[in-house]
């Protein structure tokens, strides 16, 4: 485990035990708004793990609403994905990486899409000379 790590887990320990993030600031020498977005971090991180809805991201859920999806399981939404049947990139705001963080989150990795440039396998255009 590095350093990082470590000072990660020792954050979160500090706040189950009732500090404050100021607190815990002074402690680990931080900000205590680091120390906020460090444990926020590892709140979605843990909901993403547990699979609950709340581990999306406001744009992610918004769009799964506007969509008619707001309380569809997650198994539901893996199925769509398969099927093709809703067409997440029609909506506003679900772009690549909206539908990668869904893909992610109902378990359909193989729909993650790689974005251009980013893929080792792709042949990169010649130059004309």
């Amino acid at each position: 485990m590095n350093e990082k790590q470590s000072r990660n887990e020792l954050i979160i320990q500090l706040r189950n035990a009732g500090f404050s993030l100021k607190e815990i600031g002074e402690k680990v020498s931080l900000s205590h708004e680091r120390v906020r977005q460090i444990i926020a971090k590892k709140k979605r991180i843990d909901a993403i793990s547990a699979g609950t809805f709340d581990s999306l991201s406001v744009r992610a859920r918004g769009g799964l609403v506007n969509l008619g999806l707001g309380n569809t399981p997650k198994e539901t939404i893996k199925d769509m994905i398969y099927k093709d049947v809703c067409h997440f990139f029609k909506q506003k705001g679900l772009g690549r990486k909206t539908f990668n963080e869904i893909c992610q989150w109902c378990g359909a990795l193989e729909f993650i899409r790689i974005p251009k440039g980013k893929n080792p396998n792709e042949k990169k255009p010649k130059r004309p000379d």
